[in-house]
């Protein structure tokens, strides 16, 4: 992983044979190419002139091979270059690596940049934060520095530039730790995050969030549309299937990187306080402040506040056609794919957590499809798709995860509806009821519309009609 930022007249070329880079940064001086041959796994900085050719023939660091003036870029010698390195160098001196010891002995210690966390940030998610830090950064890459403890985060306050030991020491996860610091933690009033420096690109802006510049004017447009309700604590939308309420690896889209676009410019982003499955559509809240965040949270995990009511196009007809459902659901790795199956106890003989869901059949197309309602009393991770499936036996309808032993929930409708509109399930959170976050006694009801894929669906099944409850 490596940052290079060569100056006018410069070209520099990388050669990857076999180990990544360490975190560097490479300034190569003007009207020269540098080229680097990686040989190990750690890089450290030498000095060079111009027309010199460096040969370091060890195999325990990036190699220097060649520096030569660019065809008519003057006759003035070149400065010498700075080479930021994030690496073992000092470990290499004296190990008998064959390291130049001047050069293992002149290599700067790796810096950290200091970010405090205000009240303007206090109760954000840690790569969300991140994120409004480091604007250019990937989704990946943030979530590969945590992993690897390249991102702190502490209650001490170190000065400005502390070295990569110091900052790691006073890290709130202990270097011990199996556990890396989770991209979900949420931050506190008060504690430091410590980036790289040359990682930094910007510092977070009182009342804006970061706007993302691969989003497109369609996505803008489709999400503003989808504002249900809106009041000083919260905003609602109506997510569309097959948006991720957070980015990640291999998310292309995500509500996240919208949130700036749901308000006016210079106003605070709303805040994710919940989350639907990315191929979900339906009612999802957002708190505008941090207060409102904190009791929306409050309301979920108490569960007796907040009423969720969903909408399934499922295979078949349930018998009984209502009922309560109370199965112990667990995470399991099933041919290379995690899903979640009825577990009564784990290995260790503990109990498995009780996932609880209401149903009820609204309507029927003979025995082949219904429309059912479903009410999660738990929160358990796919648990109305895993319940409809073990439960019930009656699959959502597009749902490959939770499939059973059906060869196929859609090959009889592959014939009647667009290819696009079978890509994946049918699950619709068809509206929320929750107190007022600044007025418990005050009711709030948000209900929304079934996406335009769902109602093709449902018109074609004859399920299109007002469902009699």
């Amino acid at each position: 992983m490596c940052t290079v930022s060569p100056p006018p007249h410069a070209s520099l070329r990388l050669r990857q044979t076999g180990c990544s880079l360490s975190m560097c940064t490479v300034s190569p001086p003007p009207h020269a190419s540098l080229r680097l041959r990686q040989t190990g796994c750690s890089l450290i900085s030498a000095p060079y002139g111009e027309n010199s050719h460096l040969a370091l023939s060890t195999r325990s660091y990036a190699q220097v091979t060649e520096i030569r003036p660019n065809a008519g870029a003057g006759s003035a010698g070149p400065p010498r270059p700075s080479t930021v390195i994030e690496s073992a160098a000092a470990s290499l001196a004296g190990s008998g690596a064959g390291v130049p010891a001047t050069a293992a002995a002149t290599a700067p210690r790796a810096r950290f940049r200091r970010v405090r966390v205000d009240e303007e940030y206090a109760g954000m998610r840690l790569d969300r934060f991140v994120r409004l830090l480091t604007v250019d950064a990937p989704q990946s890459l943030l979530q590969r520095l945590l992993r690897k403890r390249e991102i702190v985060l502490s209650a001490r306050s170190l000065p400005e530039g502390g070295d990569a030991a110091e900052v790691r020491a006073a890290s709130l996860v202990p270097s011990g730790s199996r556990s890396a610091l989770q991209p979900s933690r949420r931050l506190e009033l008060g504690q430091y995050v410590y980036l790289p420096a040359h990682l930094t690109s910007s510092a977070p802006t009182k009342g804006s969030g970061e706007k993302n510049m691969a989003v497109s004017k369609k996505d803008i447009q489709e999400i503003r549309k989808a504002i249900l309700y809106k009041d000083n604590d919260l905003i609602a939308i109506n997510k569309p299937s097959g948006w991720a309420v957070q980015g990640g690896s291999g998310i292309a889209k995500s509500i996240d990187d919208l949130l700036p676009y749901l308000v006016k410019e210079g106003e605070k982003p709303p805040r994710i306080v919940h989350r639907i499955d990315k191929w979900t559509s339906g009612v999802l809240l957002l708190a505008r402040t941090r207060q409102a965040a904190q009791e929306i949270t409050k309301m979920f995990k108490d569960r007796q506040l907040i009423n969720k009511v969903y909408w399934a196009v499922v295979l078949g007809k349930p018998k009984p056609q209502s009922g309560l459902i109370k199965m112990p659901l667990e995470r399991v790795r099933v041919n290379n794919e995690d899903k979640m199956m009825q577990r009564e106890s784990l290995s260790d003989g503990k109990l498995t957590k009780m996932a609880i869901t209401q149903y009820k059949t609204l309507r029927s197309a003979g025995r082949e499809y219904s429309l059912l309602e479903l009410i999660p009393e738990t929160g358990r991770t796919h648990q109305l798709r895993a319940h409809c499936l073990y439960a019930i036996h009656a699959p959502i309808v597009g749902d490959r995860k939770y499939l059973g032993n059906y060869h196929s929930t859609t090959s009889a409708l592959e014939s009647h509806l667009p290819k696009e509109d079978l890509s994946n399930y049918y699950l619709h959170a068809k509206h929320i009821s929750l107190p007022s976050p600044s007025d418990p006694k005050q009711r709030i009801r948000i209900e929304a519309p079934v996406p335009p894929r769902m109602k093709r669906l449902l018109s074609f099944l004859g399920l299109d009609e007002t469902p009699k409850k």
